[in-house]
Formats: C-alpha cells, structure tokens, sequence
C-alpha cells in the first residue's frame, strides 16, 4: 500500500505526496508563481488548510472551507502581522492587523466589512496613541469615538459627506474655556450652537455665526443668568443679567459698534 510519493506535475515540478486510508492527506509542490506550498486535505479529499507565500513574497497560511480561504495570517508592507477572516461567502469579513499598513507606528487595528466588502466598522488607535472607534460609510467617517489630548472621551457624528455634524466631549482641553459640551454643526461642518459645562462649572449655552460668538447664555460670577448679544463683529451689542455686581435686581447694557457702554 503507498502511503508517500514523489512524483513531477504537469508543469514539470517536483511534487511530494502523503496518501491516508481514503487518499491523499497532503502535498507539498510549487506554486504557480514559482513559490513552494503546502496543502492538507480532509478524509473527503477536500481542501481545508494551505501553508505557502502571498504575491508579495510573503509567509501565508490559509485555512480552506468550500473552496476559498475563510482565514489566513499573513504580512502587510510594513512587516506587522495580519488576520483576515472572510464570510460565509467567501467574501472579506474581518482583518486584524499588527499595524497600519502607512506605518507610523499607530499599532493595531481591526476592520469589520459588510457583505459586499466594503469596511463598514474599525477599532484601533491614533497616531497620537489614543483608543479609537469609527464607523464608516462609503469610505467616509460618519461616527467616532476617541480619547482626546485631554484623556477625556469624544464623539463625533458626520453626515453622508463626512462633515462632522455633532461632538460631544467629556473634557475640552487645558485650552478651551468648556470643561465639557456638546456641539452642533451646519452642512458645510461649521460650528453654529454649543451646550456645555465651563471649567468654573456653570452651564452656558453659545450660538457662533462664521468665526465670532453670536450669543451665549451662561451663568455669571453672582450665580444668576446672564445673556449676551454680540453684533456682526463679535462685539458685544448687549447684556443682560439677573443681578447686578452691587444690585440685587437684573440689568440691562447696551453698546454701541465701538463697544462703549451707551445705556443700562
């Protein structure tokens, strides 16, 4: 009964054979590319694992189910390590990666994709060395969630476009005058209204029109409500407050284009 052989394929390579009780088991021969594998197959003859090289030249491994690869581990370009599992379908489902393939050392990811192959999900980091979540749509950001230089967690929401429509941050950066806040954004990703937290803790809700505050409501240093109205320059057009530095009744300022005080 044979059990091993060496034998020459049509394309005039060596070929090694293992044979089972119901044929072959394994086989190690070239490839088409000139590159050596290995193959094993199962009792019914039917592939189920591959150990070779990818086009690149590099390490591969392969486990076969139905005809097409539903797992390998492999090398990107920058040498990291790569997991790719694929659907039932055969097609890409997931990819775990060692790191980026742009480098960077920005460290590992994975990247969930949908039926039709397209990367639909991705955890990882940033180039900062930061956790990060982001959810896609046709090739676009469309969700994120962050940590941002503050430590603090962000969550960005973005329209079809990619233009960010909604943050809303835990901390707002030892350079925002906002311990946190929730901000809304136009179509064209501009920032129009913002709800948050001062870093003196009181609330204060702000309206932006191109570069300057329009409006803000806040709470002032006596602890009552204050509201303010810039003019198109971001000047102050007036103020009004629910009590006084020395009053304990509210007050009312209104200024003028070169921001003198001209009534109260």
């Amino acid at each position: 009964k044979q059990v091993a052989g060496v034998t020459v394929t049509d394309r005039q390579v060596g070929r090694v054979a293992v044979w089972g009780a119901k044929g072959v088991l394994s086989e190690m021969t070239e490839a088409s590319d000139g590159s050596g594998f290995v193959q094993v197959l199962n009792a019914r003859n039917e592939q189920v694992s591959e150990l070779g090289s990818d086009e690149k030249g590099n390490g591969l491994i392969s486990i076969v189910q139905k005809g097409h690869a539903a797992g390998s581990l492999s090398v990107n370009g920058v040498g990291a390590g790569i997991l790719t599992l694929a659907n039932a379908q055969g097609k890409l489902g997931l990819d775990a990666l060692g790191d980026h393939e742009s480098g960077g050392s920005r460290g590992g990811a994975i990247i969930a994709y949908n039926d039709g192959g397209a990367g639909v999900a991705a955890l990882g980091s940033t180039p900062e060395g930061k956790g990060v979540v982001a959810i896609f749509e046709q090739s676009k950001v469309t969700a994120e969630l962050k940590t941002n230089s503050s430590g603090a967690g962000d969550l960005l929401l973005s329209n079809a476009q990619g233009k960010p429509m909604l943050q809303a941050s835990g901390a707002g950066g030892s350079d925002s005058p906002w311990d946190s806040g929730i901000i809304a954004f136009d179509a064209a990703g501009n920032a129009k209204v913002a709800l948050g937290v001062s870093t003196q803790g009181k609330g204060v809700v702000t309206v932006f029109d191109k570069d300057h505050t329009a409006a803000e409501l806040f709470v002032n240093a006596d602890g009552a409500g204050a509201l303010t109205l810039n003019n198109a320059e971001g000047n102050s057009g007036m103020s009004a407050s629910g009590a006084g530095n020395e009053t304990s009744g509210g007050a009312v300022l209104v200024y003028n284009k070169a921001n003198d005080m001209v009534a109260s």
